[in-house]
């Protein structure tokens, strides 16, 4: 993507008086290295940022030991061991039916 930006650019501006190459082709032969530059700062952030979160987590859960009257760490096995994602239940009306809602008691 950045290559056909470097393209677009390109053919708008033209050439350079002094050397007859496309004004700007320096920027687009070190594409990859930009984009390695750029991956290794998201890699990068992304490793400072786990700390954080895994104490959030840590917070998170505690929290709700506390909101589930459980001794702390009681939660801890169980919401931080690895699992497969549930199964979505079937499709559940939306509402009420009138009569249930009016039902005498």
């Amino acid at each position: 993507m950045f290559a056909h930006q470097c393209a677009t650019w390109l053919g708008f501006r033209g050439t350079s008086s002094s050397s007859q190459q496309p004004f700007g082709s320096r920027i687009c032969r070190t594409s990859p290295d930009l984009d390695a530059q750029q991956a290794s700062t998201v890699l990068a952030t992304t490793r400072a940022d786990v700390p954080t979160l895994e104490a959030s987590m840590q917070t998170a859960i505690h929290r709700l030991g506390v909101l589930l009257g459980t001794e702390p760490g009681t939660l801890q096995a169980e919401l931080t061991s690895a699992s497969p994602i549930p199964v979505q239940p079937p499709m559940v009306p939306v509402g009420l039916p009138l009569g249930i809602a009016f039902a005498p008691s």
